[in-house]
C-alpha cells in the first residue's frame, strides 16, 4: 500500500517529489514464480511453476472496518 500512483513513482525523480494523496493505491500480483531462478542454482520446480499457457482468474473484495469516510480527490 502507498499514497503515490505507479505514474506518480515513475516520474519522481527525488523522493521529496512525491507528495502523498488521500488516496491508498495497491498493487496486487496474480502471481509469481516461488525460490529458484536457475539464475544462481535450480529451477523452480515443476509444480510451483506458472504455466504461460493456462488461464488463472483472481478476485478480490474490500470491506469497510469503520465508518465510511468520503474519497475527496
Amino acid at each position: 500500500m502507498r499514497r503515490w500512483t505507479s505514474a506518480d513513482l515513475a516520474a519522481a525523480r527525488h523522493p521529496y517529489e512525491l507528495r502523498p494523496s488521500s488516496l491508498v493505491h495497491i498493487n496486487v500480483d496474480l502471481g509469481q514464480n516461488g525460490p529458484g531462478s536457475a539464475s544462481c542454482g535450480p529451477g523452480v520446480l515443476p509444480q510451483y511453476r506458472l504455466a504461460a499457457d493456462r488461464g488463472y482468474t483472481f478476485g478480490m473484495e474490500f470491506r469497510s472496518l469503520g465508518a465510511a469516510r468520503p474519497v475527496t480527490r
